[in-house]
């Protein structure tokens, strides 16, 4: 049995179709796929809700931003130990 291809035609709005043919150009510098193949792929991503894997690697980078944000306010994590100066023994 041949596969044979079926056509593929997509109607977008005019400032959704512009973001998607940016997008486009942007991932054709970086992987080499054909132009149909990146609207396909940017159709999924956009449209698909987010697996819970995808939801987990979101929530981890917010977390680290937010971690960075107050080990620049405060000079020190949040979570570490504060930072203390250890006496060194005594000497006898």
């Amino acid at each position: 049995m041949a596969r044979r291809k079926i056509p593929l035609t997509i109607y977008l709005e005019p400032e959704y179709h512009k973001h998607l043919e940016a997008l486009a150009t942007q991932w054709q510098k970086s992987v080499s796929m054909t132009g149909k193949d990146l609207i396909v792929q940017a159709l999924a991503k956009e449209r698909r809700p987010l697996t819970v894997n995808e939801r987990l690697d979101r929530l981890e980078e917010e977390v680290a931003k937010i971690k960075a944000f107050l080990k620049m306010e405060n000079g020190e994590d949040q979570d570490s130990k504060p930072k203390t100066k250890v006496n060194a023994k005594a000497k006898s």
